[in-house]
């Protein structure tokens, strides 16, 4: 099947809010307190945001807004792996993939329109990148205090959104069986 221009499109809009996102979390050697008040409060005020747009663009379809606002709930549910098993490295954060593999394929399962999709992996894609980062600065902060563990953050973070960019593009492109989708609505 040939991409509509709508989806490389889509493609390109997360492509580019991956970079966006890469520079403005903070690297593992800011602040001590700085990350971790910063992944509260930025990855609140996202995830509120794009609730309040799924609300907004699903107004009258009450089943979707709970769907797609479950999906952004639950890809939050990274920061918080990465902040408990931070103690494990790399090994955390190189686990991450699976998850956000998980993510992707519950997103093409679950979501319908493109305009939800889009906001379920823009939602995976910043909260991917905000675990990395929190799980990097406690390793940094707590275990190992070296500029190596600087460099392997930033790595691991070009590393997922390369990787959250191709499920995306899978996610977006691999067509549903829309017979079995309208037989079970």
């Amino acid at each position: 099947m040939k991409p509509s221009f709508k989806n490389i499109i889509t493609i390109l809009i997360l492509a580019s809010e991956g970079g966006w996102f890469i520079f403005s979390t903070p690297p593992a050697d800011y602040g001590e307190w700085a990350v971790r008040f910063g992944v509260v409060l930025f990855s609140l005020a996202a995830l509120f945001g794009s609730v309040t747009l799924l609300i907004f663009l699903n107004r009258k379809n009450p089943p979707a807004i709970f769907r797609s606002s479950t999906l952004c709930i639950l890809s939050y549910s990274q920061i918080i792996y990465c902040g408990l098993m931070y103690r494990h490295g790399a090994v955390s954060d190189l686990s991450l993939p699976l998850f956000q593999g998980i993510c992707g394929f519950l997103i093409w399962k679950y979501e319908t329109t493109l305009k939800n999709k889009l906001i379920a992996l823009s939602n995976l894609l910043y909260s991917s990148l905000w675990a990395i980062s929190l799980g990097g600065h406690l390793y940094y902060w707590h275990i190992s205090h070296d500029a190596e563990t600087v460099g392997l953050v930033t790595a691991e973070k070009i590393m997922a959104v390369i990787f959250i960019i191709a499920v995306s593009a899978m996610t977006i492109l691999i067509p549903r069986n829309q017979k079995a989708d309208e037989a079970n609505s």
